[in-house]
Parts: structure tokens; C-alpha cells; sequence
């Protein structure tokens, strides 16, 4: 069937269904009234003026059309239906706006509409694509709480990188994994933004080029074989519950932002890939010392000889253990480092735990802001090396010039705690604030007493603010 059929048939009377009035929720930019309603008045030099009324000016729709995209890029899909009771000249934008985002709300939004049950989301998918004119530049599909066939799912993708597709979000989570199909890697050249959940990645041949693409989110993927993606632009990559990511060989020499959540098989080769990465976020919920007792794992030394770049560190408890089983003795230092920012969660009963976030602390003269979240002490460790290790002089050697903000999260009230928040008050001329915030397990009375202890401390910094903060 036609697109003009599709266009001017009664189908469209559903849009207006979700085509409530929005008047009042862009108000101050859609004003229309007769421009004859314009009115004298004086002003406050007795010069005569003409007053014209905000109401009587439309301010957006006299903008050029590429203004107007840029401003309802990201309005979700059942919004920008809504423009079409605005006037004439509005009934028919969402068809040719370049943006189209069927979220959850979206969905959600379509199910709580009384006149729109009988109509399933397959059929309203199809009405809005097959009525959409032009191209589409960025398009967002939530399936992950709807039912809907695989073979559905694939012609609506050929329909959008057909349309040369640049932005393409697909969230397939809570349902069967979903194999892409090979639309999506012809037209890998055209893509600078992907964001693919739940889903088997199965390029054609081993060897993928995505030439444009600058940011790349995977979530929910197991990866099966070795690909080599070819993505020279590419700045941002995040993984998210993936396994075996160390199948994919990068070739990506301008990433800086790496984030890797949950997301196993990690070996050190992995980071040869991203030389020039300036923002590292590793966070791993349980603990995987079996998985890489081998020593595959990446070790401080060797995270900051390959990536030399690094001025911002996430990590987490696990990540933290695996990255310190290098440290023996206690006292490793590492190369200086160009960290200007580290937030770590810590274990402070643990004398690994501890050595390890030292060190990468010592080799870090840049460093400004600290922040660490305590963990608690389930197994009922004994602390005493700790203790031990952080009373030693040479624990922290020389001053933190340039340390300005410390944050400690989650604190216990433990002694290993405070005498660390004392190292920090004690090496850390140039600190401005530092912020305690306690769990939610320590007594009022206990957090007081604690705090007391903080401020009794010695100072090197003048003009350091410390505060106890919910």
C-alpha cells in the first residue's frame, strides 16, 4: 500500500486520539492570536509605543524546519504526536521529523488509553513508520515490555537504516535474546550512535567497520567468537553485563570514556586496545579471584603503563582486590599517574584492599577529588594488619599537594576509617572539604562521637571544611 494511503486515511484519526491538548505545556512558545489585536500605549518617557501581546506571536513555527528537529529531537514520540492539534501547520510534522523514540513511556502511555486497546503494538509500530516521510536520523525502540514477533522487530529495523539511520537505540531486555539482523552491520558506516540491549551480535565476517560511530552501549551480550571492530572515531564505549567481552578486538585509539559494568572475562590484553582512555569505570558486583587466579586480570602497574592517559578511576570492591594482588610487599609504587579523580569502594578491614588503594593514591601526585565508599565487615575480619599498615610512616610519604576534596561514604565508625580520614587531614595541604557520610547501621550517639574524632585531628590545610552529611 501506498505511504499516501496511510497519510490521509482514517488510521491517522488514531494520533489524534494521543493528540491531547498540549497548548498548555508549550504555551510560551506557541502564542496565536489575530495580529490586528495590537494596542497604544506610552511609555515610561511619555513616548507613544506599540504594544503587541505575547499571544499574538507564534515563535516557533516561523523557525526553519532543521531548528524545529533540533528542539523536538528528543521529545518522545507520543508528544510530538500531540503538535498536530496545534493547527494546520502542525498536523503533519511527526511525519516528517527526523526523530522518532517509542520508549517505555510511550508504550505505556498507548496502553493506558481507552481508545487505543484495539489496536496492537505491532500495527501502531507499522502505521507510524509506513506514514513517517523523509529520513530518520535517530530512532528508539523499547520492546521490554511488550510482546512482539522477531520477524516484526527486523523489517522495522531494514525500514530505519533504509532511511539511513544514525542514532539507534534498541532495548530488548526482559525478553529472548534477540539475534541483529544484517541490516544493521551493511549500513554500519552511516551509525554514530548505537545502543544495543539483549541482543546476539553476529557480524557477517570477523572483520567490522563502523566508521562514524562515536558512542557504542552494549548491555546483556554474550559474545560467542572472535569480531575485530574497526571504530576509528569512537570516543565513548560502555558494557553492561556482557560476558566474554575480551572476544572483541578494538581497534578504537580515541576512546576516552570506558565503562565496563558487570561485565566478565576481563584480561589484560583487553586494554591494550584504548590507549588514549581518559575515564575508566570498572564495577564488578561479586567476587571473581577464581575466575582470573591465573593473574590475567589487570594489575595497577599495568592498567597505568597501558593506559598512561587515565585522569578519572571508578572502581569497585572486587575490581579493587583483583587490581592489588600484585602488591606484595605492601609498599608497591607504581609509576605517577595523570589520576585527577579516583572513587573506590574499599574494604577497610581488608590489608589488600587498603595497601592497594594507597598506592594507587602515592602515585598519584595530580590527584584532586577522592571519593570511597566503605564496605562492611561481613566476615568479621581482623583488622590489626591494617592498622598496623596504616600507623607505618611511610604508609603515606609524602604530601598530596593537590588533593582538594575527600568523600568517605557508607563509614562504620571503624578505627582503620578514622585513622585513614587522619592520613588524608595530616598529608593533604591543599584540602578544602571533606565530607563523612555515614550508614545507616551506625547510632546517632556513635556517629557524633566519631565525627568529634575527625575534628580533633591535625590539619595541614588552614581553610578545610569538615562535614558530617546524611
Amino acid at each position: 500500500m501506498k505511504i499516501d494511503a496511510f497519510v490521509n486515511s482514517d488510521d491517522n484519526n488514531k494520533f489524534g486520539l494521543l493528540a491531547l491538548n498540549i497548548k498548555s505545556y508549550i504555551r510560551p512558545f506557541f502564542q496565536m492570536q489575530q495580529p490586528n489585536q495590537r494596542r497604544k500605549s506610552v511609555d515610561d518617557r511619555g513616548r507613544d509605543v506599540i504594544l503587541i501581546e505575547d499571544d499574538e506571536i507564534d515563535r516557533i513555527s516561523d523557525l526553519p524546519t532543521n531548528v524545529l528537529d533540533i528542539i523536538f529531537k528528543d521529545v518522545p514520540f507520543n508528544e510530538l504526536a500531540r503538535t498536530s492539534v496545534l493547527s494546520k501547520k502542525w498536523r503533519f510534522f511527526w511525519t516528517t521529523h527526523p526523530t522518532i523514540i517509542l520508549d517505555g513511556d510511550f508504550f505505556e502511555d498507548i496502553s493506558n488509553n481507552a481508545g487505543l486497546v484495539e489496536y496492537d503494538f505491532n500495527n501502531i509500530i507499522d502505521k507510524i513508520l509506513l506514514q513517517h516521510l523523509g529520513p530518520i536520523d535517530k530512532f528508539v525502540l523499547d520492546v521490554s515490555t511488550i510482546d512482539i514477533y522477531e520477524w516484526d522487530l527486523d523489517h522495522w529495523l531494514l525500514y530505519v537504516t533504509k532511511k539511513g539511520v544514525k542514532e539507534l537505540t534498541l532495548d530488548n531486555s526482559n525478553q529472548d535474546p534477540y539475534t541483529l539482523p544484517l541490516c544493521i552491520f551493511d549500513c554500519s558506516s552511516t551509525f554514530t550512535f548505537l545502543s544495543i540491549s539483549n541482543c546476539m551480535f553476529k557480524p557477517p565476517n570477523p572483520n567490522k567497520v563502523f566508521s562514524n560511530l562515536l558512542e557504542l552501549h552494549l548491555k546483556f551480550i554474550n559474545f560467542l567468537a572472535t569480531h575485530d571492530i574497526d571504530a576509528p572515531l569512537l570516543t565513548t564505549l560502555t558494557f553492561t553485563s556482557c560476558n566474554r567481552i575480551h572476544f572483541l578486538l578494538f581497534f578504537a585509539p580515541k576512546v576516552e570514556n570506558l565503562t565496563i559494568d558487570d561485565s566478565h572475562e576481563l584480561q589484560v590484553s583487553f586494554f591494550e586496545n584504548f590507549p588514549n582512555v581518559k575515564l575508566l569505570h570498572i564495577l564488578i558486583s561479586h567476587n571473581l579471584e577464581e575466575d582470573y587466579a591465573d593473574g590475567s586480570f589487570i594489575t595497577w602497574s599495568k592498567l597505568l603503563a597501558l593506559c598512561p592517559n587515565l585522569t578519572g578511576l571508578c572502581f569497585s570492591n572486587c575490581c579493587v582486590r583483583l587490581l592489588g594482588l600484585e602488591i606484595i610487599p605492601k609498599m608497591f609504587n607504581p609509576e605517577p599517574s595523570q589520576l585527577e579523580h579516583v572513587r573506590l569502594g574499599l574494604e577497610f578491614f581488608d590489608i589488600d584492599l587498603v595497601s592497594g588503594a594507597l598506592s594507587l593514591i602515592r602515585s598519584s601526585p595530580k590527584l584532586r577529588v577522592l571519593q570511597i565508599q566503605a564496605l562492611p565487615n561481613s566476615s568479621g575480619q581482623d583488622i590489626e594488619d591494617v592498622l598496623m599498615y596504616l600507623n607505618e610512616p611511610s604508609c603515606v610519604n609524602q604530601p598530596l599537594e593537590m588533593l582538594q576534596y575527600v568523600e568517605l561514604a557508607e563509614f562504620e565508625g571503624t578505627q582503620s576509617e578514622l585513622i585513614f580520614l587522619n592520613l588524608m587531614l595530616w598529608k593533604c595541604p591543599s584540602l578544602s572539604q571533606m565530607i563523612i557520610r555515614p550508614s545507616n547501621e551506625v547510632d546517632e550517639a556513635d556517629k557524633w562521637k566519631f565525627f568529634a574524632q575527625v575534628l580533633q585531628s591535625h590539619r595541614a590545610s588552614p581553610t578545610v571544611q569538615i562535614l558530617l552529611l546524611p
